[in-house]
Parts: structure tokens; C-alpha cells; sequence
């Protein structure tokens, strides 16, 4: 598969699922779910293993190829499972599915990451390695920031000179410190919103 046509089914499967989220939520909407914070748990309780397995599931494919975007996977798991069980499946999901990144990248080299990320964006990573040792920095940061490109910085990483050690020191920091902000956030938005209906 060519880069082009890899880049384009990427992008097809991220709006599948953002529509796939946004019908989610009407149904749930339907259902009476999101009423408030503790009807829409007691709805998913519902739904058994499932629900946390599936939960899971989406958020390390959504670090890997970025079906979802991580700005409404992320609140997601707080919404619906709580702030303790939502922080513990996104930090544990996002966890796993960046060291994939960094052991793809490590194993199968840059042209698997230039497919996987276009071409772009590949080069944009790139160019921070040129940096030396202030990529280190920019790995931090990228892992520390909500919103930075914390799942290609895993990609970049992968294809550079950091250890597994610090990778590995950095993510679980980082990813963590990320979700505590997630989780604060989410709290006050989700607040605002079940004002709404």
C-alpha cells in the first residue's frame, strides 16, 4: 500500500470515528443516558466487561492510527466510567499503544512511520531529531502538554537514539500528568454541558 492511499484510509477511518462517536452520544441522548454524570454510568455499568474492554481497545488504536481523535476518546473514558476507572483505562490504553509506536517505529524503521503518519507530519518529526539533545526536551514536553503530538513523538522516538529506559520513564510520567489534566477539564466541560438538557 502506497503512502498516498495509507494517508487517505487514515483519514477515512478517523471520520468514521468521529461519526461513529457523534451517533454514539445521540443514542445514548435517546436512551435518556445523559441526564447526568451518574445516569450515564449506570447505563454502561450495564453493558458489563464489555464496555471497559471495548473502552481499551479504542484507545490504543486511536494512539497507534488516529481513528479517534484522543480529545474526545480521552474524556470519554472519564465520562463513562468514572474519574478513577476513566483515568486508569485511558492512562493504561494510551500507555500501551505508544510503546507500540516506539516499538514499531525501533523495529521496522522510517518508512513504516512516514506511511503510518504521512509524509508531513514525518518530516515535521524529523526535523526536531536534527535538534540532538533538545529532542529529548521535546519528547517531554509533547508528553507532558494535552494537546501536543504526543503519539508521533512516540513514532520519532522509535527512529532516534532514546534508550527504552527513558522512553519508558517519560511516557508513564508524561501520559499520566497529561490525563490529571484531561480528567480536571473534563470534570468542569462535563459540568456545563448537563446544564444544557
Amino acid at each position: 500500500m502506497t503512502a498516498l492511499r495509507l494517508d487517505r484510509l487514515v483519514k477515512l477511518m478517523s471520520l468514521a470515528g468521529i461519526s461513529i462517536i457523534f451517533a454514539f452520544f445521540i443514542y445514548l441522548y435517546n436512551q435518556g443516558a445523559l441526564s447526568s454524570t451518574e445516569s450515564l454510568q449506570v447505563y454502561m455499568m450495564r453493558l458489563g466487561i464489555w464496555a471497559p474492554i471495548m473502552s481499551l481497545i479504542i484507545q490504543i488504536a486511536q494512539t497507534i492510527i488516529p481513528l479517534f481523535p484522543a480529545t474526545l476518546t480521552i474524556p470519554m473514558g472519564t465520562l463513562l466510567f468514572g474519574d478513577i476507572n476513566g483515568l486508569a483505562l485511558n492512562f493504561i490504553g494510551i500507555v500501551i499503544g505508544s510503546f507500540i509506536n516506539f516499538y514499531l517505529a525501533r523495529n521496522y524503521g522510517s518508512n513504516l512511520v512516514e506511511k503510518l503518519v504521512g509524509a508531513d507530519k514525518f518530516q515535521q518529526g524529523t526535523a526536531w531529531l536534527d535538534r540532538g539533545p533538545t529532542f529529548k526536551g521535546l519528547f517531554i514536553f509533547a508528553n507532558v502538554q494535552p494537546f501536543a503530538p504526543g503519539d508521533l513523538m512516540c513514532y520519532i522516538a522509535g527512529v532516534s537514539n532514546i534508550t527504552p529506559r527513558f522512553f519508558t520513564l517519560t511516557v508513564l510520567f508524561g501520559k499520566f500528568t497529561t490525563l490529571l489534566m484531561y480528567l480536571v477539564g473534563t470534570r468542569t466541560l462535563v459540568e456545563f454541558l448537563f446544564t444544557l438538557f
